[in-house]
């Protein structure tokens, strides 16, 4: 029997994690041990006692990150408090980064292509401008900075994107994925985003076909998420795979890997 490589065996999020917990473990000593004069300018109330308190909480969540890898909320968790905290202690180049990496997991499990994933970066960037504003007790200088840098880096991240994109389109595997769905179904240019909408389906047999080929979800969490029953979301795949002319689920996958898949 073949031996798996202990790096085979983790998550890239669980790498992270790990990094993550070493970071919090030691800020947190360094909060017992060596008191930085920082601490005593921040907007945070007792400093001394909510700083490493903050730290072990991220401790913890990065441990529940190791054991559950898959669970997304404590990924976003960890991100969001360090970052809003790192601001309020005047590392405003960190607490960037940290929002940067956010952005960047977020992006990963969901679709940019869609007007609400526009909207909640929107959101996302503007409440972070207000949360820069903890770092004003540091001098006015450190909050432009910070501004500054979070506008580069939201440029940044959109030219990765685009880059990232235009990429994609020209590495397209040389597979005639027309050979496998239906003649009938019209699909855009291969790197370019297909919105689920247009499809003469339901909404839940919209929101199924999803769940299957950007979340890769089994039909057993299809149901848990969408509260049906498993008999009925294997039916419903059927029909969706009837639809689109697909022989199977690895299939339809293949398909619609040439593509930005978007709800709506």
């Amino acid at each position: 029997m073949e031996k798996v490589s202990i790096f085979k065996r983790f998550l890239p999020i669980q790498f992270l994690a790990f990094g993550g917990f070493l970071l919090s473990f030691l800020s947190f000593f360094c909060n017992i041990f060596v008191l930085s004069p920082l601490m005593s300018i921040s907007f945070i109330p007792q400093p001394q006692i909510t700083i490493p308190v903050v730290n072990v909480i991220s401790c913890i969540i990065c441990v529940l990150v190791l054991i559950f890898p898959k669970t997304i909320f404590f990924q976003y968790a960890v991100l969001i408090i360090q970052s809003v905290m790192t601001s309020f202690m005047g590392y405003v180049g960190l607490s960037v980064f940290l929002f940067s990496l956010f952005l960047i997991i977020f992006s990963i499990n969901s679709s940019l292509a869609t007007k609400n994933q526009k909207i909640h970066f929107l959101i996302f960037y503007i409440v972070y401008i207000f949360v820069l504003c903890g770092s004003i007790p540091f001098g006015i200088d450190h909050f432009l900075v910070a501004l500054g840098i979070t506008i580069f880096s939201g440029a940044a991240f959109i030219f990765l994107y685009k880059l990232f994109m235009e990429k994609v389109k020209s590495e397209i595997p040389l597979i005639n994925y027309k050979a496998f769905i239906s003649p009938t179904i019209k699909l855009p240019e291969p790197g370019q985003t297909v919105h689920l909408k247009d499809f003469d389906l339901s909404e839940r047999r919209i929101n199924i076909l999803y769940e299957i080929i950007v979340k890769n979800k089994s039909y057993g969490q299809i149901s848990q998420k969408e509260n049906l029953s498993t008999s009925l979301v294997k039916k419903e795949t059927s029909f969706i795979l009837e639809y689109f002319g697909c022989k199977n689920i690895n299939t339809l996958k293949l398909v619609f890997a040439h593509f930005v898949v978007a709800k709506e």
